[in-house]
């Protein structure tokens, strides 16, 4: 038996993409002969994939098909004549990219793709529970949960906090409708103007594939009070996501939409307190970690936020209990998770 992980294009940085590697190493360690297969590869990753075309399975070999939108390699896949898991990483619904191309139209048909996989695999996966109810609506069964492996060997750390005043607010994220950056930019323009004049927010993601919603946010922005305090980073190399998440106060995450969320674990193993809108995959990967916001009430959030990082004996147990939260994503709980799966498939 052989595993081979297919997935349009193995990228560098991102969360699908490294949870791929991730299991990867998993397994090598396992002792499972494993492959990654791709149509596109990062040229910083080339030497981890094979090309698609070279890819020859037999009936005792398991496929495990990365799924998070629409992709060229479906009818491929579906033709191989193997076992087969589908890995489904979530498709953010098209219609928060309303007259955005290519984004709308990659997430419609993703969607319909989706449908047309229901019957099509020997077992579904979802990194997240949101993601395998999801699965299960569409009656994709078998299903089971195989969490994202997220580095958090930093846990525990304390953060190295700049000679500054005034709080640093964070988000992580590509500068995507579906993050909601303009309700962060709210909370944190009441929080500028009627608390800390001195406080500064890091918005920290890619905005070259989303210009207009990206344009949208920065004529927000120079209406606002806070302008000169709000910075779009774009895009950041490893070391300059570190230094953003050991030099802030804290995390705020407004988004509508997420498949799984990995900043969130970023920040709680960094010992930031960690706030976000409870939509999507958000309570699943937060669980009883964090705090997690239920009305987008600007004013209050604001003020909570205030009160949180005002508070010692507070904030410390609210990073004391995303600490303990964090060991559900460990390593060795998602090689326990992916071993079983692969023992289930193997047996079918």
């Amino acid at each position: 038996m052989k595993i081979y992980q297919i997935m349009d294009a193995l990228d560098y940085g991102d969360a699908v993409s490294n949870h791929c590697i991730e299991l990867s190493l998993i397994m090598d360690k396992s002792n499972i002969e494993n492959y990654i297969y791709t149509k596109y590869t990062h040229d910083k990753v080339k030497e981890l994939t094979q090309s698609i075309e070279s890819l020859v399975v037999t009936k005792t070999d398991i496929v495990i098909f990365h799924f998070s939108g629409k992709s060229i390699l479906i009818n491929h896949v579906k033709k191989l004549q193997c076992k087969k898991i589908l890995l489904y990483h979530n498709i953010t619904p098209h219609h928060f990219f309303e007259g955005m191309e290519p984004h709308y139209t990659h997430c419609l048909e993703g969607r319909k793709q989706l449908n047309q996989l229901v019957g099509q695999f020997d077992y579904y996966v979802g990194d997240s529970e949101f993601n395998v109810e999801e699965l299960a609506n569409l009656h994709c069964e078998p299903s089971s949960v195989l969490p994202i492996v997220v580095d958090l060997a930093v846990k525990k750390q304390p953060n190295k906090k700049l000679d500054k005043e005034g709080a640093k607010f964070l988000f992580v994220g590509r500068v995507a409708p579906n993050k909601k950056h303009e309700d962060i930019i709210k909370v944190f323009n009441y929080y500028y103007t009627y608390i800390d004049p001195k406080a500064t927010l890091y918005l920290v993601g890619d905005y070259n594939n989303y210009t207009l919603y990206y344009e949208k946010l920065l004529k927000l922005q120079g209406t606002l009070p806070c302008k000169n305090n709000v910075i779009f980073t774009g895009k950041v190399s490893g070391e300059e996501l570190d230094f953003h998440y050991r030099t802030s106060d804290v995390l705020l995450c407004m988004s509508e939409h997420e498949g799984f969320c990995v900043p969130l674990l970023e920040s709680m193993s960094y010992g930031i307190p960690t706030i976000a809108f409870d939509a999507g995959a958000i309570r699943s990967t937060m669980g009883s970690a964090g705090v997690k916001i239920i009305e987008k009430e600007y004013e209050n959030i604001a003020e909570l936020i205030s009160y949180i990082l005002g508070n010692d004996d507070l904030k410390n147990s609210l990073v004391n209990k995303q600490y303990e939260w964090l060991e559900q994503f460990t390593v060795e709980k998602t090689a326990e998770a992916l071993i079983q799966i692969i023992s289930r498939v193997e047996k079918l």
